[in-house]
């Protein structure tokens, strides 16, 4: 079996998910901090239409109040009411979200106390009622606003290394070590980390990955980088294609290991 077929199997898709969620979706280098710099934030609002899964309406923290975006439709049981959506514009989308995380503690207050003013808005028969609908739409997006603007504040004051993250789109799992003979999936868990492609790449310059004999005893550091990605086994500006996965050596990182 080829190191691209390892990848592509569903022994090492099974490991690569148990390492995300005990790694918590997060790079253990940098928190994710180093991909929120490329994406856009927004708050999940509503299904765009009722059977329509890949259409999702957001409100966004950034210029734009307003996004028509795309999930996978693997995703969307992670798409509830009080989540933070990350996007990033692809070819052929508008957006795409590529992260999902849970509010915090004060993103929790700030949503309840303007969803608050809105249940009680809707409670007023001098405004919610079909004589005085004009009335009542402009003061719930007046609401609405209100409320964008409140998150746009936080997203200043918040900490990237407190998130609770869902999905985390394109991250990494990195070996510490290789061990001739074992396939991708057969490393016990303390030998594999996640890292967003920035701190993959960063790692791979600066580090070289040890090489050990089925005896576990160290043979140095054997494997030659692939030409094309360096090593990475991923090249970061084809993101959104297959993860990035580098196109001559298939993400087996070192030409040794080119099939």
């Amino acid at each position: 079996m080829t190191y691209k077929e390892q990848l592509e199997s569903s022994n090492w898709k099974r490991k690569r998910q148990e390492i995300l969620v005990r790694d918590g979706h997060k790079c253990q280098h940098c928190s994710n901090k180093k991909l929120l710099e490329e994406m856009d934030d927004g708050l999940f609002r509503r299904d765009l239409f009722p059977n329509d899964k890949c259409g999702i309406d957001t409100y966004n923290f950034g210029e734009n109040e307003f996004n028509r975006t795309g999930i996978d439709f693997r995703y969307t049981d992670l798409i509830k009411e009080n989540v933070v959506l990350y996007s990033i514009k692809v070819p052929n989308w508008k957006t795409i979200i590529v992260g999902v995380r849970n509010f915090n503690e004060m993103e929790n207050r700030v949503f309840l106390f303007y969803e608050n003013k809105r249940n009680l808005l809707k409670k007023d028969p001098e405004i919610y009622n079909l004589e005085n609908v004009a009335n009542y739409v402009t003061l719930d997006l007046k609401i609405e606003e209100e409320k964008r603007q409140a998150f746009i504040k936080l997203k200043k004051t918040n900490d990237p290394l407190e998130f609770d993250w869902k999905l985390m789109l394109g991250l990494h799992i990195h070996h510490k070590y290789y061990v001739e003979g074992l396939k991708a999936w057969e490393y016990p868990n303390d030998a594999l980390v996640a890292l967003c492609h920035y701190c993959h790449e960063e790692l791979h310059r600066n580090e070289k990955v040890p090489l050990h004999g089925k005896d576990y005893k160290f043979l140095g550091y054997y494997y030659s980088n692939c030409l094309r990605c360096n090593g990475k086994g991923y090249l970061s500006r084809y993101h959104y294609h297959r993860n990035g996965i580098c196109f001559r050596c298939q993400g087996a990182k070192y030409e040794e290991l080119i099939n």
